[in-house]
């Protein structure tokens, strides 16, 4: 199952990854399949997060955070909708 979230243009909006492993496991984020940022090292239980700040249409996309060890491997997608700029008007 594919996770969903909104955010409107100009907002910021922060993606969450939990990982929990008793061996060393490496993580990376990555969207639309291509790889962003390093891929790190990790042991026990993590949160990761990727932060994006001003959403604009570029950032519209799938993100995937995937974990690997000697046990196997796991990720979790979350597809990224930005919505049109929200205006607040008070009379």
């Amino acid at each position: 199952m594919v996770a969903t979230r909104e955010v409107f243009q100009g907002l910021s909006t922060t993606l969450l990854c939990t990982v929990s492993s008793s061996a060393p496991f490496k993580v990376q984020w990555t969207k639309n399949r291509s790889v962003l940022g390093p891929v790190s090292t990790r042991i026990g239980k993590v949160n990761l997060t990727h932060v994006i700040a001003g959403a604009s249409l570029r950032h519209q996309g799938d993100y995937t955070c995937y974990a690997s060890n000697v046990g196997g491997s796991a990720s979790a997608t979350t597809t990224l909708t930005v919505k049109g700029e929200m205006n607040v008007c008070m009379e």
